[in-house]
């Protein structure tokens, strides 16, 4: 299915204007309507055979990392 028809006219370049390059939002578009179409098949079978200590949600990183939410000094500068 191409991008056109998943999101309308929004991926069509205006040849009016002059070629400086892409914009943020052209340079991003492609990943970004990759990501959110499903074409892409996710399987985390695979991703746990090939790395087993993957951190598989947010709530097990803030447990890994000791992570509580408290503002905490981040540059050693600031010591």
């Amino acid at each position: 299915m191409p991008i056109t028809a998943l999101h309308g006219n929004r991926t069509k370049y205006d040849l009016t204007k002059p070629a400086l390059g892409l914009t943020f939002y052209e340079n991003f578009l492609g990943a970004g309507l990759l990501w959110t179409s499903d074409l892409l098949q996710r399987d985390y079978a695979l991703l746990d055979e090939i790395h087993p200590g993957r951190v598989k949600s947010v709530e097990e990183w803030m447990d890994k990392t000791g992570y509580d939410g408290s503002k905490k000094q981040v540059m050693k500068s600031q010591q």
